[in-house]
């Protein structure tokens, strides 16, 4: 299969997302060290210096999670299934190690480091594992839990126990330590609920934990030498770590001044003072793409920027969207003159209304943690509401929905418990009368374990908000692409990419063919032409399917990654950081 290379429009979004980073010093020098996606930025802070290091060719594409600084002052990350030891020092790399255990994607979602030795906590096994930077020796310990997937936060006391925070699904406070018997947990096992244990060390080291920091009765306890005792919650912690989330810096008391930083926005200050921060990299990957008014409109993610494309790109400022953070609005749907979409993290609705200078006006209309990861959206025939479908929320097993008026702005919400119990809707398209149909997954991206494994179509009659058929495909976890044809067939692409042709009046498959020589059908990958055509965005070849009958368009030589629109008669979607264009028969009009 001869690939083409498809016309690349460029990257609209060439910077990278605030992720993790420590202070060390190294030779009596402080560094401020940054770790981002492909690469790792250090400042001299005595003299403001800026060095950058771009990962290992066989990471260069992954995101780290956690970092932090020991005693000598080396740098610790990991990208994928490898731990990197920086040395800010000499610029490079003073170690890398691949996870010992192949089922590890992440090597080290969570670190800390004592005095002699670095910890760290992988994903999705949880495994706890020792670096000894004298002998550049990775050594695994323990697994912190048997079903949890996530460690949110780790600290070591001067005892040489190992403290770590875990969830989503069942929280946790653990204890470990390496030459003593024996594994501790601290939180009654009908108080796991979903949620984080969360870790916290004191500038002086002593270790701190809690079921729930945000909430007024959570629960706090200090930790030493193994032991666990409950106290009031302190009315103010000196930290070793400033910031939160994914702007930490770890081991900012080591300076005497303070020190920010911002990688979108390209800088760094010292005591207030604004340096510049220079670097290179491949920019922020794209999300799913739409139309809208003759544009290509779309988002990137880490972080997330909107943009618009029509000849030239337009990039939005950081908080064009209001909510999303580091994530993405994952889909779209016109309604009369505005164009709507949800975002991740946390199920954001927002509503994009083009002015009349050309710019998009964005506004928030509301939060739906049902959907807390978006995947599909559709319209009623009669146009009376806009359905939204994804993922719920970390640690939680099914979605629901999210139904807008764009009238009123008003917004009902179908739990999980009124859907399938332990499924999302992630595909959607709308049916005849005023029903949507529906494709489901049962993966939970969020931490939780499955508890089904068949993925069903679904009959919904949204307005009477009742389940009118459920039609189960066995072998099938994800229906992750549909769209109903002229002659009223159910067109479906799997997760493991099975095209499947189905009759809803009948409920039985009409036709079924394996596309995994082409890859895997990406998100928003499925876009409806006339005549019963439909255009498919795999991730190694453009297909276009008439009825039953597949043709090949393109073999691609560059991945797709993300689908999908047609504007007259060109096919645009993302590949990787960059918005790709390919032109499609001029014969075929695409529905507008």
């Amino acid at each position: 299969m001869e690939t083409v290379n498809t016309v690349s429009l460029g990257i609209p979004v060439n910077v990278l997302e605030n992720r993790t980073a420590a202070i060390c010093i190294r030779n009596e020098v402080p560094y401020l060290v940054m770790a981002a996606k492909g690469l790792v930025l250090s400042v001299n802070l005595d003299n403001h210096h800026v060095n950058q290091l771009d990962f290992p060719d066989q990471v260069k594409g992954e995101y780290p999670y956690d970092s932090c600084s020991d005693g000598s002052g080396l740098f610790y990350t990991a990208a994928g299934n490898t731990i990197l030891v920086f040395d800010p020092d000499e610029n490079s790399w003073f170690d890398m190690q691949k996870h010992p255990l192949h089922s590890e994607e992440i090597a080290g979602i969570s670190m800390t480091a004592s005095l002699k030795n670095v910890y760290f906590s992988s994903y999705p096994g949880t495994y706890l594992s020792q670096y000894d930077p004298q002998y550049k020796k990775l050594t695994i310990l323990d697994q912190l839990d048997e079903t949890e997937m996530y460690t949110g936060s780790m600290a070591v006391c001067k005892d040489g126990w190992i403290y770590a925070g875990i969830g989503t699904q069942r929280k946790d406070l653990v204890a470990y330590h390496p030459e003593k018997s024996g594994k501790y947990t601290f939180i009654k096992d009908d108080e796991r609920t979903t949620g984080y244990g969360l870790i916290f060390q004191t500038i002086d080291g002593k270790v701190y934990g809690s079921d729930d920091a945000n909430h007024e009765e959570a629960n706090w306890f200090s930790l030493s030498d193994g032991k666990c005792t409950r106290i009031e919650q302190p009315k103010k912690l000196k930290l070793s770590t400033q910031g939160s989330g994914f702007h930490r810096i770890k081991n900012a008391h080591l300076l005497d001044k303070k020190v920010t930083y911002s990688l979108p926005s390209k800088r760094f200050t010292i005591n207030d003072q604004t340096y510049s921060l220079d670097y290179e990299s491949t920019g922020a990957d794209l999300s799913p793409v739409t139309k809208y008014n003759g544009h290509v409109i779309g988002t990137s993610n880490h972080p997330l920027r909107l943009f618009s494309f029509k000849g030239k790109f337009m990039v939005y400022p950081e908080q064009t969207i209001k909510y999303g953070g580091g994530g993405n609005i994952c889909t779209y749907t016109q309604w009369g003159d505005a164009l709507y979409g949800a975002a991740y993290a946390g199920g954001h609705i927002h509503k994009l209304l083009q002015q009349p200078d050309g710019r998009l006006a964005v506004d928030y209309l509301a939060s739906v943690p049902q959907i807390y990861r978006p995947r599909a959206s559709a319209i009623l025939n009669d146009q009376s509401c806009i359905v939204f479908g994804g993922f719920g929320a970390y640690g939680t097993v099914g979605g629901g929905l999210a139904i807008l008026d764009p009238i009123t702005e008003k917004i009902d919400v179908w739990e999980n418990h009124d859907l399938v119990q332990g499924q999302s809707v992630i595909a959607l398209s709308p049916y005849e009368k005023d029903y949507v149909v529906a494709g489901t997954s049962v993966e939970t991206p969020g931490g939780a374990k499955p508890i089904t494994n068949t993925a069903a179509i679904l009959l919904l009659d949204i307005k009477s908000k009742k389940i009118l058929d459920r039609m189960p495909l066995k072998g099938i976890r994800e229906i992750v692409q549909l769209s109903i044809c002229e002659q009223g067939f159910l067109h479906i692409v799997t997760s493991c990419s099975l095209y499947i042709v189905w009759d809803l009046k009948n409920k039985k498959e009409m036709y079924r063919e394996n596309l995994q020589q082409y890859g895997h059908i990406v998100r928003e990958g499925m876009i409806k032409r006339k005549e019963n055509r439909f255009v498919l965005v795999f991730s190694k070849a453009i297909i276009e399917v008439t009825d039953t009958n597949i043709k090949l368009l393109y073999p691609l030589k560059q991945e797709a990654t993300m689908g999908g629109t047609i504007i007259n008669i060109h096919l645009y979607y993302a590949s990787g950081t960059a918005l790709h264009r390919l032109p499609l028969e001029k014969d075929l009009s695409c529905i507008v």
